[in-house]
């Protein structure tokens, strides 16, 4: 509701720059709660809005559009959105940005059940969240964490259990290196379910 509001009051006072943040962030919600179809709808407008000028949080747009892209099951455009938001990230050359591109490829080849190209080579699910964590595991506890539950969760997909027991475990070290109780608490019980 917060944002929501907070969105209103940008669009009444024409603030594009606060009109991008709280789209952008208001989408990265709608992910995260499974409204894909209106995630991708305001992404969509952020990146009209921004993608000609560029700004700092472009590889997190695209990030949530591969995610929001993967909820609706159209692999192809993921594909895409998972290749802008290495370009992007590359281009910016923040190790943070490039490990969160390698996790978007790897969910992006996870959902196609297969591989993903990348600059004439070819990468499976498990290589891409190696090449993730690997960038991440210095410089963003938080996204390392999110990089080994979306591994973890690939390889219990593939039947990996011990694998994906690993994984998990140590996602939920990092979340708990950065007091992210609440995530703890619902991996825990994810975990008991599955």
């Amino acid at each position: 509701d917060l944002l929501h509001e907070a969105l209103q009051l940008a669009e009444e006072t024409r603030s594009r720059r606060e009109i991008v943040f709280c789209l952008s962030d208001l989408a990265g919600v709608s992910v995260l709660v499974g409204q894909h179809q209106l995630a991708k709808a305001q992404l969509e407008h952020v990146l009209a809005m921004t993608l000609p000028l560029g700004w700092w949080g472009i590889v997190g747009t695209y990030r949530y559009l591969t995610q929001a892209n993967i909820g609706l099951d159209d692999l192809e455009a993921a594909y895409e959105s998972a290749q802008s938001t290495y370009k992007w990230a590359t281009k910016r050359q923040l190790v943070t940005d490039i490990g969160i591109a390698w996790r978007v490829l790897g969910m992006t080849a996870a959902a196609k059940n297969g591989t993903i190209s990348l600059e004439a080579q070819t990468y499976t699910p498990a290589e891409c969240f190696a090449k993730s964590c690997a960038n991440l595991e210095k410089h963003d506890m938080g996204e390392l964490a999110e990089s080994y539950r979306e591994w973890a969760t690939y390889e219990f997909a593939q039947g990996n259990e011990f694998k994906g027991d690993e994984l998990w475990q140590m996602a939920g070290q990092c979340f708990a290196e950065i007091g992210a109780t609440h995530i703890l608490a619902e991996m825990n019980a994810r975990r008991n379910f599955t």
